[in-house]
């Protein structure tokens, strides 16, 4: 069972279903609990790297009874995977409540460091995503330590993303270029170009932050001349579009906005924000801001604040009280550059 672990955490698909069947039949006919509840943990390993999230979710709610049984290893896991379980449904705060508790368990077993360094990791992402910033940077720099220790170099280009990301929001500039720079130069000596387009992307957002609209378009440029998720190139043009649109170079905007209205109709599954965007984007460049004005803060505001999009939120409104401005609407303008300002000043505090 334990090597069966061992190549579900390796990624062997095809040692690991095989094995799988093998050691529920095996099992079928023991009366000992607390290798079946293992078993079961170690399974919510198995069906979260298959993605069967509702096979995931039963063994979770079934293993919820058999808690108080539980070894400290096997506590361990059962509240890791309970974290990533829940932070893949976007559920942060109980996500962060898990993963915590693991942090705890951690303390009393002998785990690897490669395994203490991905718990570190996760607790970073699920403190970043509840902008608790500090706390995020101080377990993502764990992490990256442990993960340099081990050259472990796809792994340290993760975390120094992540803390470009946070740094980035933070409003600390120099350190968040540093460690995208870092990012770049690691993936591309370790041949982990996959994640090229995100650190080209995050460096157009930083310097679109700082208002250098120039970098911030060679950057986004420069993320779309390398491999990525459909999404992930809509999103860039998006950026790019709205980066042109911020330097007044709207035939430009609208052009990059086309890459995005060409793709729409042969893809499937993208994101409700991501559509969103796409569909204020389109009724700012055309002007028709009184429909979009009817819709806004019910539908819109909501979206943009799960998603923690604040500073994005704040520049589409700061467009609309522009063209708004710009039309007479002095009333209405001011209305949405009180908006734009309060999620502005949101998105870095």
């Amino acid at each position: 069972m334990d090597r069966w672990f061992s190549s579900i955490n390796e990624k062997k698909k095809a040692d690991t279903t095989k094995e799988y069947e093998q050691l529920k039949q095996q099992l079928s006919i023991t009366t000992n609990d607390l290798i079946l509840i293992k078993f079961k943990v170690y399974s919510v390993r198995y069906f979260m790297e298959l993605r069967d999230y509702n096979e995931v979710h039963a063994l979770l709610e079934d293993l919820r009874q058999s808690k108080f049984i539980m070894d400290y290893p096997t506590l361990y896991y059962y509240e890791k995977y309970q974290g990533a379980f829940n932070y893949k449904f976007k559920k942060f705060q109980q996500s962060s409540g898990h993963y915590e508790a693991a942090r705890k368990y951690s303390e009393f077993i002998d785990i690897a460091p490669k395994e203490k360094a991905s718990l570190y990791y996760s607790l970073g992402l699920v403190n970043g995503k509840l902008n608790r910033n500090q706390q995020s940077i101080e377990y993502t720099k764990k992490s990256l330590s442990i993960s340099q220790s081990l050259y472990e170099f796809e792994n340290c280009v993760h975390s120094h993303i992540l803390l470009g990301i946070l740094y980035k929001r933070s409003s600390q500039h120099t350190d968040a270029i540093e460690e995208y720079l870092k990012a770049g130069e690691l993936s591309r000596v370790g041949g982990f170009t996959s994640v090229l387009h995100t650190i080209e992307h995050n460096l157009g957002t930083l310097y679109s932050q700082m208002n250098k609209s120039k970098l911030a378009i060679r950057h986004f440029t420069s993320s779309l001349q390398n491999d990525c998720s459909c999404e992930d190139r809509l999103n860039t043009h998006l950026s790019l579009s709205k980066e042109y649109f911020k330097s007044g170079r709207k035939d430009e905007a609208k052009n990059s906005l086309s890459e995005v209205t060409d793709a729409l109709p042969d893809l499937d599954g993208i994101s409700d924000l991501t559509l969103k965007e796409y569909d204020l984007l389109t009724k700012i460049y055309s002007g028709d801001i009184d429909s979009l004005d009817k819709r806004l803060i019910k539908e819109l505001l909501p979206l943009f604040e799960e998603a923690n999009q604040l500073r994005s939120l704040a520049e589409y409104l700061s467009f609309i009280a522009d063209y708004l401005y710009e039309n007479g609407k002095y009333k209405k303008s001011s209305r949405y550059y009180a908006l734009s300002y309060k999620y502005l000043n949101k998105s870095i505090t």
